[in-house]
């Protein structure tokens, strides 16, 4: 009988269905007995049964050919996101089960590492060659680098003046929002940033929250108010004062990469109102190295 995984599987749960499978095969259950004859017909009769048996008979109710196929549709469900410290996980994991002598373990080992010596003790770069190899690198700084490039933040140019790096900051800061507009107002040498539900913020104290906002954590000058305004004039196309209105448009490298529309229109010479639309998501892996 087929059962299906639910939307959001745990691995943690198979492994149980696997191991009382594995006593019930033991204690000489019907239902278990009739499950292994129904998915591992090749099975040697009155073969003491193991753990890798009944992993792999829970993986083919499931529809899928083997554990580690189970596995690691499951692991990457799992990592929607990717994580590189979910992978490093993984790896100390499976580590741990190649020195305990875990059989599922050997037997990835066994496909993965085909060159590794007989007897040789298990080290991390094995465990991590196996975790790359089972998600299709063919090494783990291949793998390692792909992930880092899909986690990265949107970089702000280091070498830019600092207000085109706060008003960048500014932007990605909003986008991150669930606010669809804000307002930026000029107040002397301070900056505010006005937000749908009537919240001020002033821009200088949460500057240091927003994606690369760390630049400026430690920043004890004034904020350089007049050469941001400048730059956001700059950016919407807005530096005759006779325009009303203007636009941004930005594409975020971040996967998934996103392009974004933000309509800026002036409200008096000390305020500017931004208006945020997402234009497109694109949401194909980028190829593997």
């Amino acid at each position: 009988m087929l059962h299906r995984l639910p939307e959001s599987p745990s691995l943690d749960h198979l492994k149980h269905q696997a191991r009382d499978l594995l006593r019930e095969l033991r204690d000489g259950e019907e239902d278990a007995l009739s499950r292994a004859a129904d998915h591992l017909p090749r099975r040697t009769q009155g073969e003491p049964p193991k753990l890798n048996d009944a992993q792999l008979i829970v993986a083919r109710e499931y529809g899928y050919a083997s554990w580690p196929k189970i596995r690691g549709h499951v692991e990457l469900a799992l990592a929607e996101n990717p994580s590189l410290d979910h992978l490093k996980h993984q790896a100390w994991d499976l580590l741990r089960e190649l020195r305990d002598g875990n059989a599922d373990a050997l037997t990835r080992a066994a496909d993965h590492l085909p060159r590794r010596k007989q007897g040789e003790p298990p080290k991390l770069s094995h465990a991590q060659l196996i975790i790359a190899r089972e998600y299709g690198y063919v090494s783990w700084p291949k793998m390692k680098g792909h992930v880092e490039l899909l986690c990265a933040e949107p970089e702000v140019e280091p070498d830019d003046p600092p207000e085109v790096q706060m008003a960048s900051v500014l932007l990605l800061g909003a986008m991150e929002t669930p606010y669809p507009r804000f307002s930026l107002q000029r107040e002397g040498v301070d900056l505010l940033m006005t937000l749908p539900d009537g919240d001020v913020a002033h821009v200088a104290g949460c500057l240091p929250s927003f994606p690369n906002g760390h630049l400026f954590a430690e920043w004890d000058l004034p904020l350089p108010t007049a050469k941001i305004w400048e730059r956001f004039l700059k950016m919407a196309g807005l530096t005759d004062p006779s325009l009303a209105s203007g636009m941004i448009r930005i594409t975020r490298g971040r996967f998934p990469p996103t392009e974004w529309t933000i309509k800026v229109k002036r409200d008096g010479p000390d305020k500017l109102d931004f208006s945020l639309s997402l234009d497109r998501v694109d949401t194909t892996m980028p190829t593997r190295p």
